[in-house]
Protein backbone atom coordinates (compact mmCIF):
# COMPACT_ATOMS: atom_id res chain seq x y z
CA UNK A 1 0.00 0.00 0.00
CA UNK A 2 1.08 3.68 -1.01
CA UNK A 3 2.58 5.08 2.33
CA UNK A 4 1.55 8.71 1.10
CA UNK A 5 -2.28 7.41 1.32
CA UNK A 6 -3.60 8.58 4.67
CA UNK A 7 -4.89 6.17 6.50
CA UNK A 8 -7.77 7.95 7.73
CA UNK A 9 -9.48 10.48 5.22
CA UNK A 10 -12.51 12.05 5.82
CA UNK A 11 -13.94 14.67 3.22
CA UNK A 12 -16.58 17.21 3.99
CA UNK A 13 -18.37 14.24 6.19
CA UNK A 14 -21.91 15.02 7.31
CA UNK A 15 -23.55 12.67 9.17
CA UNK A 16 -27.14 13.15 10.68
CA UNK A 17 -28.40 10.89 12.83
CA UNK A 18 -32.37 11.13 13.90
CA UNK A 19 -32.26 13.85 12.90
CA UNK A 20 -29.67 15.72 14.90
CA UNK A 21 -26.70 16.93 13.11
CA UNK A 22 -23.71 14.58 14.65
CA UNK A 23 -20.74 15.93 12.02
CA UNK A 24 -20.71 18.76 9.75
CA UNK A 25 -18.24 18.69 7.03
CA UNK A 26 -15.40 17.06 9.18
CA UNK A 27 -12.48 17.43 6.78
CA UNK A 28 -9.70 15.43 8.54
CA UNK A 29 -6.00 13.08 7.32
CA UNK A 30 -4.44 11.02 9.39
CA UNK A 31 -1.11 9.62 8.06
CA UNK A 32 0.07 6.31 8.90
CA UNK A 33 2.14 6.15 12.05
CA UNK A 34 0.19 9.19 13.50
CA UNK A 35 -0.81 9.40 16.95
CA UNK A 36 -3.91 11.67 17.48
CA UNK A 37 -6.08 12.55 20.46
CA UNK A 38 -9.66 13.20 19.48
CA UNK A 39 -11.17 15.75 22.07
CA UNK A 40 -14.63 17.88 22.30
CA UNK A 41 -17.08 17.60 25.11
CA UNK A 42 -20.03 14.99 24.99
CA UNK A 43 -22.06 15.29 22.19
CA UNK A 44 -19.78 16.58 19.66
CA UNK A 45 -19.44 13.44 17.70
CA UNK A 46 -16.23 11.96 18.63
CA UNK A 47 -17.96 8.52 19.20
CA UNK A 48 -19.88 8.76 15.21
CA UNK A 49 -16.39 9.77 13.37
CA UNK A 50 -15.14 6.70 14.93
CA UNK A 51 -18.12 5.02 13.98
CA UNK A 52 -17.90 6.16 10.70
CA UNK A 53 -14.30 5.16 10.18
CA UNK A 54 -15.61 1.66 10.73
CA UNK A 55 -18.20 1.62 8.03
CA UNK A 56 -21.11 1.65 10.78
CA UNK A 57 -22.76 4.82 10.21
CA UNK A 58 -23.85 5.93 6.40
CA UNK A 59 -22.71 9.73 5.56
CA UNK A 60 -25.14 12.30 4.95
CA UNK A 61 -22.85 14.43 2.46
CA UNK A 62 -19.19 13.47 2.06
CA UNK A 63 -17.08 10.47 2.23
CA UNK A 64 -14.70 8.61 4.56
CA UNK A 65 -11.64 6.34 3.36
CA UNK A 66 -9.32 4.03 5.39
CA UNK A 67 -6.19 3.14 3.45
CA UNK A 68 -7.54 4.63 0.40
CA UNK A 69 -10.71 2.80 0.17
CA UNK A 70 -14.24 3.84 1.41
CA UNK A 71 -14.74 2.60 4.61
CA UNK A 72 -17.12 0.12 4.38
CA UNK A 73 -14.44 -1.79 2.34
CA UNK A 74 -11.84 -1.37 4.69
CA UNK A 75 -11.49 -4.98 5.89
CA UNK A 76 -9.31 -6.08 3.73
CA UNK A 77 -6.84 -3.64 2.97
CA UNK A 78 -6.03 -2.29 6.52
CA UNK A 79 -5.95 -4.03 10.17
CA UNK A 80 -8.03 -2.20 12.93
CA UNK A 81 -8.28 -2.76 16.60
CA UNK A 82 -11.55 -1.03 18.07
CA UNK A 83 -12.21 -0.44 21.79
CA UNK A 84 -15.29 1.16 22.28
CA UNK A 85 -17.01 2.78 25.23
CA UNK A 86 -17.27 0.74 27.93
CA UNK A 87 -20.75 1.64 28.87
CA UNK A 88 -21.47 0.16 25.15
CA UNK A 89 -20.33 -3.64 25.77
CA UNK A 90 -23.48 -6.21 26.73
CA UNK A 91 -20.84 -8.04 28.88
CA UNK A 92 -22.34 -9.09 31.94
CA UNK A 93 -24.48 -11.82 30.36
CA UNK A 94 -22.50 -12.45 27.26
CA UNK A 95 -21.82 -16.56 27.82
CA UNK A 96 -18.52 -16.52 26.78
CA UNK A 97 -15.05 -16.80 28.31
CA UNK A 98 -12.09 -14.12 28.40
CA UNK A 99 -10.23 -16.61 25.70
CA UNK A 100 -13.32 -16.67 23.05
CA UNK A 101 -13.50 -12.57 23.58
CA UNK A 102 -10.11 -11.78 22.82
CA UNK A 103 -10.53 -14.73 19.78
CA UNK A 104 -12.92 -12.84 18.21
CA UNK A 105 -10.21 -10.11 17.05
CA UNK A 106 -8.77 -12.75 15.23
CA UNK A 107 -8.24 -13.20 11.54
CA UNK A 108 -10.33 -15.88 10.52
CA UNK A 109 -7.73 -18.12 9.01
CA UNK A 110 -5.43 -18.56 11.84
CA UNK A 111 -4.55 -22.16 12.92
CA UNK A 112 -6.07 -23.04 16.03
CA UNK A 113 -2.04 -23.16 18.14
CA UNK A 114 -1.80 -19.48 16.37
CA UNK A 115 -5.07 -18.51 17.87
CA UNK A 116 -3.36 -19.59 21.44
CA UNK A 117 -0.34 -17.94 21.22
CA UNK A 118 -1.73 -14.85 19.63
CA UNK A 119 -4.66 -14.54 22.59
CA UNK A 120 -2.05 -15.66 25.36
CA UNK A 121 0.23 -12.38 24.05
CA UNK A 122 -2.40 -10.20 24.16
CA UNK A 123 -4.00 -10.86 27.26
CA UNK A 124 -0.43 -10.96 28.89
CA UNK A 125 -0.04 -7.30 27.60
CA UNK A 126 -2.98 -6.03 29.44
CA UNK A 127 -2.19 -7.80 32.36
CA UNK A 128 -4.83 -11.04 32.38
CA UNK A 129 -3.10 -13.81 31.04
CA UNK A 130 -4.42 -15.94 34.40
CA UNK A 131 -8.17 -15.14 33.34
CA UNK A 132 -8.08 -17.31 30.07
CA UNK A 133 -10.98 -19.26 31.14
CA UNK A 134 -13.07 -17.00 32.95
CA UNK A 135 -16.71 -16.09 32.30
CA UNK A 136 -16.50 -12.51 30.78
CA UNK A 137 -19.38 -11.84 32.66
CA UNK A 138 -17.72 -12.28 36.33
CA UNK A 139 -14.82 -9.55 35.46
CA UNK A 140 -15.14 -6.21 36.76
CA UNK A 141 -15.67 -3.45 34.42
CA UNK A 142 -12.66 -2.37 34.41
CA UNK A 143 -11.53 -5.83 33.78
CA UNK A 144 -13.35 -6.16 31.00
CA UNK A 145 -12.50 -2.88 29.24
CA UNK A 146 -8.81 -4.62 29.56
CA UNK A 147 -10.20 -7.79 27.92
CA UNK A 148 -11.34 -5.01 25.08
CA UNK A 149 -8.49 -3.62 24.31
CA UNK A 150 -6.70 -7.07 24.18
CA UNK A 151 -9.04 -7.92 21.82
CA UNK A 152 -8.31 -4.60 19.91
CA UNK A 153 -4.67 -5.79 20.22
CA UNK A 154 -4.56 -9.57 19.33
CA UNK A 155 -4.87 -8.73 15.31
CA UNK A 156 -1.51 -6.89 15.61
CA UNK A 157 -3.71 -3.58 14.00
CA UNK A 158 -2.35 -1.03 12.10
CA UNK A 159 -4.70 1.26 13.11
CA UNK A 160 -6.16 1.33 16.90
CA UNK A 161 -9.45 3.70 17.13
CA UNK A 162 -10.09 4.01 20.81
CA UNK A 163 -13.16 5.21 22.26
CA UNK A 164 -12.82 6.27 25.83
CA UNK A 165 -11.05 3.22 26.34
CA UNK A 166 -9.35 4.48 29.95
CA UNK A 167 -12.47 5.71 31.77
CA UNK A 168 -13.06 2.31 33.19
CA UNK A 169 -9.64 1.01 34.06
CA UNK A 170 -8.35 1.07 37.95
CA UNK A 171 -5.64 3.76 38.27
CA UNK A 172 -3.02 1.15 38.42
CA UNK A 173 -3.38 0.10 35.04
CA UNK A 174 -4.21 3.08 33.25
CA UNK A 175 -0.57 4.41 33.28
CA UNK A 176 0.54 0.77 32.13
CA UNK A 177 -2.55 1.30 29.64
CA UNK A 178 -0.82 4.44 28.11
CA UNK A 179 2.79 3.40 28.38
CA UNK A 180 1.65 0.27 25.67
CA UNK A 181 0.09 2.48 23.48
CA UNK A 182 3.50 4.20 23.79
CA UNK A 183 5.26 1.51 22.91
CA UNK A 184 3.23 0.11 20.00
CA UNK A 185 3.26 3.35 18.63
CA UNK A 186 7.16 3.45 18.53
CA UNK A 187 8.03 0.16 18.10
CA UNK A 188 5.48 -1.10 15.36
CA UNK A 189 4.46 2.45 14.14
CA UNK A 190 0.85 1.72 14.75
CA UNK A 191 -1.54 4.62 13.82
CA UNK A 192 -3.98 5.29 16.77
CA UNK A 193 -7.14 7.58 17.20
CA UNK A 194 -7.51 7.91 20.94
CA UNK A 195 -10.76 10.00 21.99
CA UNK A 196 -10.57 10.99 25.34
CA UNK A 197 -11.33 13.09 28.02
CA UNK A 198 -8.41 13.08 29.84
CA UNK A 199 -6.32 15.83 27.94
CA UNK A 200 -3.76 15.52 30.61
CA UNK A 201 -2.68 12.11 30.34
CA UNK A 202 -2.87 11.76 26.82
CA UNK A 203 -0.76 15.52 25.94
CA UNK A 204 2.44 13.08 27.00
CA UNK A 205 2.20 10.86 24.12
CA UNK A 206 -0.49 11.91 21.63
CA UNK A 207 1.89 14.21 18.72
CA UNK A 208 -1.39 15.99 17.83
CA UNK A 209 -4.89 16.90 18.97
CA UNK A 210 -8.09 17.32 16.90
CA UNK A 211 -10.62 19.25 18.95
CA UNK A 212 -14.05 18.14 17.64
CA UNK A 213 -17.66 19.98 18.30
CA UNK A 214 -19.56 18.72 14.75
CA UNK A 215 -17.07 20.87 12.66
CA UNK A 216 -13.51 20.54 13.60
CA UNK A 217 -12.06 23.41 15.64
CA UNK A 218 -8.74 22.78 16.23
CA UNK A 219 -6.56 20.44 14.38
CA UNK A 220 -2.76 20.51 15.04
CA UNK A 221 0.64 19.79 17.41
CA UNK A 222 -0.08 20.34 20.92
CA UNK A 223 2.66 22.97 20.36
CA UNK A 224 -0.02 24.98 18.22
CA UNK A 225 -2.59 24.28 20.74
CA UNK A 226 -0.43 25.57 23.39
CA UNK A 227 -0.01 28.69 21.09
CA UNK A 228 -3.37 29.18 20.05
CA UNK A 229 -5.27 32.19 21.26
CA UNK A 230 -8.76 30.54 20.16
CA UNK A 231 -7.78 27.53 22.84
CA UNK A 232 -6.96 29.71 25.12
CA UNK A 233 -10.15 31.58 25.09
CA UNK A 234 -12.03 27.76 24.68
CA UNK A 235 -10.31 26.00 27.93
CA UNK A 236 -8.91 28.68 29.98
CA UNK A 237 -5.69 30.04 30.45
CA UNK A 238 -5.08 27.73 33.68
CA UNK A 239 -6.48 24.87 31.71
CA UNK A 240 -4.38 25.23 28.71
CA UNK A 241 -1.56 26.05 30.76
CA UNK A 242 -2.20 22.58 32.44
CA UNK A 243 -2.00 20.68 29.61
CA UNK A 244 0.63 22.06 27.80
CA UNK A 245 2.89 21.35 30.62
CA UNK A 246 2.16 17.76 31.15
CA UNK A 247 2.92 17.71 27.00
CA UNK A 248 6.06 19.32 27.59
CA UNK A 249 6.92 16.81 30.54
CA UNK A 250 6.27 13.73 28.66
CA UNK A 251 8.58 10.70 27.83
CA UNK A 252 10.44 10.84 24.60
Amino acid sequence: MNSDVPIIRAVDLTVELDGTLALDSVTLAVPRGDYVALVGPNGSGKTTLLRAILGLVRPTAGHVEVGGVPAERTAPVVRIGYVPQADRLPMPRFPATVEEIVATGLPRFLRASDTRDSVRSALDQVGLAGLAQTPIGSLSGGQRQRVMLARALVGTPELLLLDEPATALDPAFRQRFYDLLAELHRTQATTILLVSHDLGSVGQYARRLVYLEQRVRFDGTFEEFCRSPEMTALFGEFQQHLICHQHDARPV
